[in-house]
């Protein structure tokens, strides 16, 4: 099966000196035959040689037929096969190619691990209950999955499943100490019990901040 890609053909081919006197020649058929040659480069990523056996047996040329386009100057014989004049003037090289795809492959690849990402923060935020919207976007569970994301991409479920986790022990946590403070200590006693456990969590993720950092920064240098 073919590679995707093409090669080019200007607007004027028809109109071309070389092509006119192959017409009028009754050499209509070279003409078809060179277009099949730049096709089987274009896919062979052959940077306009073809190969003796190829023209022969893959595209079907007679020897008369490829003598015409030789006489033109449309293709130069060469050991073992043809050359098609100026075929990398006007078409990419394998170089070129191979290139564009490898670029074109690691945005894909970007692409898909941030859909990935943000996929699973989505569902992840969907799934943790209890909590409002506001606590759903904390900075934390922002952080913890930006550092997953970064350093460990191939572990994202279990990212996501052990975020919900550490989410609902906290609210099962929340709720028995204030269960114990209202109990012991009387309902006005829940806000400053729970202004200690937000102090607590704020501290948590500004120290942690660094420590992300510098795991971003060793992950993306390996990448590099």
């Amino acid at each position: 099966m073919a590679r995707r890609g093409y090669v080019q053909l200007v607007n004027g081919f028809y109109d071309n000196d070389k092509i006119r006197d192959l017409v009028r020649m009754g050499r209509a058929d070279s003409v078809g035959v060179y277009c099949m040659a730049l096709s089987l480069c274009g896919d062979r990523l052959t940077d306009g040689f073809v190969p003796r056996r190829a023209m022969l047996s893959n595209i079907g040329a007679t020897p008369e037929q490829v003598q015409a386009l030789v006489d033109e100057g449309m293709l130069e014989e060469v050991e073992e096969g043809w050359l098609i004049h100026d075929y990398t003037a006007h078409n990419r090289t394998k170089e070129q190619v191979l290139h564009a795809r490898a670029d074109a492959k690691e945005r894909k690849s970007k692409s898909r691990c941030h859909n990935t990402v943000t996929a699973v923060s989505q569902r992840d935020m969907r799934v943790t209950s209890g909590q409002t919207p506001e606590h759903q976007n904390s900075a934390s569970q922002v952080l913890y999955m930006d550092v997953a994301s970064q350093s460990h991409p191939g572990s994202l479920n279990l990212a996501a499943s052990l975020n919900s986790m550490s989410f609902n022990i906290g609210i099962a946590v929340g709720s028995a100490v204030g269960g114990l403070v209202n109990a012991h200590l009387g309902l006005m006693w829940l806000g400053p019990v729970g202004a200690i456990f937000l102090l607590c969590a704020v501290g948590t993720t500004t120290l942690l901040r660094p420590f992300a950092a510098r795991e971003r920064d060793f992950y993306a240098k390996q990448q590099a």
